[in-house]
């Protein structure tokens, strides 16, 4: 199941099949969020009455700080997310096929593309 913005659609499924076991106080449940789900869990509580608590941790605090890490000039940022993809192509090209720096790969292509259900770092981020 890949991140999606009515998160609440999921949340709301889960505490569902939660709420059909009998050892679940359904005054007591929690959701939890962290890294992306820490931006999204906040919008399911809201949508979701059922949720007694919430934790968000998003681990950072403005998504477009992801941005600032791409090599791009500041028109071209400024311009976000109505820049051509293409100007992305190189990066992307330099994090899937380099093994300089196996973390940055993973956070992007084996973790990021994946979670977000995107083909390309220009797609993730739009649906970021």
């Amino acid at each position: 199941m890949h991140l999606r913005r009515d998160w609440e659609m999921v949340v709301r499924a889960a505490i569902d099949f939660a709420l059909s076991k009998p050892e679940i106080d359904p005054k007591r449940i929690v959701l939890v969020g962290w890294s992306f789900g820490g931006f999204l869990a906040p919008r399911a509580a809201a949508f979701e009455k059922r949720i007694a608590a919430l934790i968000a941790d998003p681990g950072q605090w403005d998504q477009r700080d992801v941005l600032k890490a791409l090599p791009l000039k500041p028109d071209e940022l400024a311009a976000f997310p109505d820049i051509d993809p293409k100007l992305l192509d190189p990066f992307e090209e330099w994090v899937r096929f380099s093994k300089a720096d196996p973390m940055l790969r993973w956070r992007l292509v084996q973790r990021g593309l994946w979670a977000h259900g995107a083909k390309s770092i220009y797609e993730m981020l739009r649906r970021g």
